[in-house]
């Protein structure tokens, strides 16, 4: 159930990239391919360098896209780590020092309330960002495509 949860934010910031993107540059949006993308970390990374924005949640992003590829696919036991041969993988929520947590492989992943409460805040920063950048680069161009 958390694991659909999960997906349910991500593809809900999915949907707000397109619209952002579409916003931006309507007339050149469909040469950014974005709407295709379905790995939401990948996407805002492209969306972002199109508008020429840093893109500091990549990394967690894509560690809550593991983690929560872990609690769907492999019944929240560790199986795949962050790089190829590996011995862990980081996870989307952060330890009390907050740094991102790791566990390594065949480990359970575990979580409490306040991870997920983190994670939504989280999403809910990405979101915020990605309005307040458009509205300060509403005249940017998509002209760096190719």
């Amino acid at each position: 159930m958390i694991a659909n949860y999960l997906r349910e934010l991500d593809q809900l910031l999915n949907l707000l990239i397109d619209e952002v993107a579409i916003a931006a540059d309507p007339v050149r949006f469909a040469r950014a391919r974005l709407s295709r993308q379905r790995n939401t970390a990948a996407k805002l990374d492209r969306l972002r360098r199109l508008l020429q924005i840093p893109n500091p949640d990549d990394r967690r992003l894509r560690a809550i896209g593991r983690s929560r590829d872990c609690l769907f696919h492999c019944k929240g036991i560790v199986r795949r780590p962050d790089q190829r041969g590996g011995d862990s993988m980081t996870a989307g929520w952060p330890d009390e020092s907050a740094t991102l947590r790791i566990f390594a492989l065949g480990r359970p992943l575990s979580f409490a309330k306040r991870d997920l409460d983190d994670v939504c805040r989280f999403y809910g920063g990405i979101a915020r960002a990605l309005i307040t950048d458009h509205i300060s680069t509403s005249s940017a161009s998509f002209s760096t495509l190719p």
